[in-house]
């Protein structure tokens, strides 16, 4: 069996949060991974460092959403780096009944070494987040 390129490892990952409410995506994360959010709104964590920390920080997903897909609609890797680029679009129904749907689009940068993410960059427009999230309010 052939191994995985990374941007079939990326959007494996993207895969996972859409269909397995994100447990399937710590198969794919370093145990040293960092995630960094930049832009995240006040209240969520801008920088994550650590398996354990990244699958806590992704728990929002099932906690708060009925539904919640994401998906890529660019891929551009860079090879000498071992990055991918994903140019991705959301969209989430949150179980609270109030909350307005949610849509947002997001650029992710996904460094790999050994088949695992060792670095996710999430980059998203912080407004669509504040404007809907329940659990910001």
């Amino acid at each position: 069996m052939a191994t995985a390129t990374n941007p079939e490892l990326a959007k494996r990952l993207l895969a996972s949060l859409r269909e397995s409410g994100v447990d399937a995506v710590a198969d794919l994360l370093d145990d040293g991974i960092r995630m960094e959010m930049p832009f995240a709104p006040q209240g969520t964590p801008s920088s994550v460092v650590g398996k354990a920390a990244v699958m806590e920080a992704l728990a929002f997903i099932p906690r708060y959403f009925a539904r919640f897909r994401i998906s890529a609609h660019e891929c551009y890797e860079c090879k000498a780096r071992d990055t991918v680029i994903l140019e991705c679009t959301s969209f989430g129904l949150y179980k609270s009944p109030e909350a307005p749907e949610y849509q947002n689009r997001y650029v992710l940068l996904l460094t790999f070494a050994g088949g695992r993410v060792t670095r996710w960059r999430e980059f998203f427009n912080p407004y669509p987040v504040l404007a809907s999230a329940p659990y910001l309010g």
